[in-house]
């Protein structure tokens, strides 16, 4: 690592904001300039600024094109749409998701002859491909020791191919003449591929280097290399393509502010994307046709989408919920030795509901309140004969009687029971401060204004919960746009991680690596495990560790060292290290670069040495299943100059704030 960089940036992290021009602190109760308040506005609003995005809204002037992304049905997206249209998968429904790209209980009922095998031939093949892979590691668990590494997917940091041992041979790996197999259509390579014995092709394209699976792969359609991947292990197929979807529309997307809402709103409502192994086909569709949708508009339809969510009903348990003395609970108590002798109530979703989705922790509710909203919401589950998976409302499960929750009688009435219990939280004042303050802490401030709280609050309860006007009330007021407000937020990973891919206009061709390199920084997506989402405030994510590997990131990009990203710095023939890098201030960040971190990053170009840890990942880990045909590391000489100093221009403290 540069010598004292690591130590500089980490003191400078803390240290008060400086101007742009001068450097110098400006008075706290100076108005922000028209060029600041643009900047101010894309930096809380988007993922970061583009190149020549700063001068586009200062030209259009911040409020009105603040108005335009509270609208974004009105703003052209099909530039993101392109790119999305090379992950096919996103498109299904969870029914095809699940039928295409089948997960181990589908596997699971297959081998024990409950579903048939599918006949149409690529479906066939990737059943027959994930049988073969089940059955191998039910062999495996039972003839060797548990300390025998599994086949299937990878565990963190583990390589892709984890082949057999000697006492489980498993198949063999066809013998397959590489050159003549290239020399052929991609058709041609596709129809080989998929008329491999069941698990060949697996172990085959395992064997593979990088290299060799792109050229393998060059000329298929979108579809067919997903297919392929699900030959081997369709879960990578779904869970790859969701992470890349994601980090696409966060870089790409014209509607910044509905993409920046849709994770604030998925972070609120959180699912970690693990649970039970199975959670990878319902969060695609959950965030995809549940939470976007609703990003910006009313509350109360935003919870009762997620309440009648199965994403939602599985990972909060509520499809085991059984009312005490409901039919379903009668019944399996005359058979207390059946599979369902055992029924109760779960009180999971109703706690979260209350704590996380509505009210907060003090919003004036008792344990008993949480009792009874779990009654209320028995019989909300999920439709196992469906082969979508589709929300249920079971009569049968549903707790009879009155309830009564913080001091409101809910009359007895099936599933418009769980319907009252909403509107009245949606409603509730405690529920419209608690997400006027959490909006507030994610635009404004960790503190947030106490006065601009009550102001939101206000305009959520005068509108029955419109985000939108609850957002321009806050994108008005005073004190978003104050001096201390400027550029006070520290960047979370993603927003990190979008944001030096938009100020360096990265072309993404497959976004794989950058999914790691989120897990690295620690913050995978969909990856926690706890309902209440990644924090939104700045402490969670500061420390020397986290800066290090921000600039390990930074230095990684700027070199073209991440395999399916490529940055194209602008042209630098000047041999001054302060000239090279005022230009990158100016092109990178605006020329919003304090004298502290213009002097260290200037000594550190001046110092001969290497970056160390520029590297990008060498393989691909279990947390974003990957993409077998994602582009080989890239390697080679230690950045140039100007790649150089953009790194660590990315990687500074300036950088991390917005």
């Amino acid at each position: 690592m540069y010598p004292g960089l690591l130590l500089a940036f980490t003191l400078a992290a803390t240290a008060p904001e400086a101007s742009a021009q001068d450097r110098t602190p400006p008075a706290r109760s100076q108005r922000l300039t028209s060029r600041e308040s643009a900047e101010h506005a894309i930096d809380r609003l988007t993922f970061g600024a583009r190149p020549d995005d700063v001068e586009s809204v200062q030209s259009m002037g911040a409020m009105r094109w603040i108005d335009q992304q509270l609208h974004p049905e009105k703003l052209d997206d099909s530039g993101v749409e392109t790119r999305l249209a090379a992950l096919p998968a996103m498109r299904l429904s969870t029914d095809e998701l699940i039928r295409r790209f089948p997960p181990n209980p589908t596997i699971r009922q297959l081998d024990a002859g409950k579903i048939g095998m599918p006949t149409e031939p690529v479906e066939h093949a990737i059943y027959a491909s994930a049988l073969a892979g089940y059955r191998e590691r039910r062999e495996n668990k039972a003839d060797q020791p548990q300390t025998v590494i599994q086949q299937g997917l990878p565990a963190q940091g583990e390589a892709i191919h984890t082949p057999p041992g000697p006492e489980t041979p498993g198949p063999e790996t066809p013998k397959v003449d590489m050159g003549a197999l290239l020399r052929v259509s991609a058709t041609e390579r596709w129809t080989t591929l998929l008329s491999m014995p069941p698990g060949t092709a697996r172990l085959f394209l395992q064997q593979l280097k990088p290299a060799e699976r792109q050229q393998l792969v060059s000329g298929m359609t979108p579809e067919q290399k997903e297919n392929l991947l699900a030959l081997v292990q369709p879960a990578r197929v779904v869970e790859g393509e969701l992470m890349q979807q994601k980090l696409l529309r966060a870089v790409y997307s014209n509607r910044q502010l509905q993409e920046v809402m849709t994770d604030f709103w998925f972070n609120h409502f959180n699912i970690y994307i693990h649970k039970n192994g199975e959670e990878p086909w319902y969060v695609a569709t959950y965030e995809r046709d549940v939470i976007r949708p609703h990003a910006l508009g009313r509350f109360e339809d935003l919870l009762s989408a997620v309440a009648h969510s199965p994403a939602m009903l599985i990972y909060l348990d509520n499809q085991q919920s059984i009312g005490p003395h409901s039919m379903a609970a009668m019944r399996a108590a005359q058979n207390p030795r059946g599979k369902n002798a055992a029924p109760g109530l779960n009180e999971n979703y109703a706690r979260e509901l209350m704590e996380l989705h509505t009210l907060g922790v003090n919003g004036g509710y008792t344990q008993r309140d949480v009792t009874e909203v779990a009654r209320v919401f028995t019989g909300w589950g999920v439709d196992g004969r469906d082969p979508g998976h589709s929300f249920e409302f079971n009569p049968r499960r549903h707790e009879p009687g009155t309830k009564l929750v913080m001091g409101r009688t809910i009359r007895e009435g099936g599933e418009q029971e769980g319907a009252e219990v909403l509107h009245m939280l949606a409603t509730s004042p405690a529920t419209a401060r608690f997400l006027s303050t959490k909006l507030a802490t994610r635009f404004v401030s960790d503190t947030p204004p106490p006065a601009l709280v009550d102001r939101m609050t206000k305009t959520y309860l005068k509108t029955h919960g419109e985000i939108r006007q609850v957002l321009r009330t806050m994108f008005r007021s005073p004190e978003f746009w104050s001096r201390d407000a400027y550029r006070a937020k520290l960047k979370t990973p993603l927003e990190f991680v979008a944001s030096s891919l938009r100020a360096t206009d990265a072309n993404i061709d497959n976004a794989a690596f950058l999914t790691a390199s989120l897990e690295r920084l620690g913050m995978p997506l969909y990856g926690v495990q706890q309902p209440n989402g990644y924090s939104l405030k700045g402490d969670p994510w500061l420390g020397a560790e986290s800066l290090l590997a921000r600039l390990n990131f930074a230095l990684a990009l700027t070199s073209n060292r991440i395999p399916g990203v490529r940055v194209a710095l602008p042209s630098n023939t000047a041999q001054d290290s302060s000239l090279i890098e005022a230009q990158l201030e100016q092109s990178l960040l605006d020329g919003r670069v304090n004298a502290h971190t213009h002097e260290t990053v200037v000594r550190e170009m001046e110092t001969p040495q290497a970056p160390a840890g520029t590297a990008a990942p060498a393989k691909l880990t279990a947390a974003h299943r990957g993409d077998l045909f994602a582009p080989a590391a890239q390697t080679g000489s230690a950045p140039n100059t100007t790649a150089t100093a953009a790194g660590l221009l990315l990687g500074s403290p300036d950088f991390q704030r917005r």
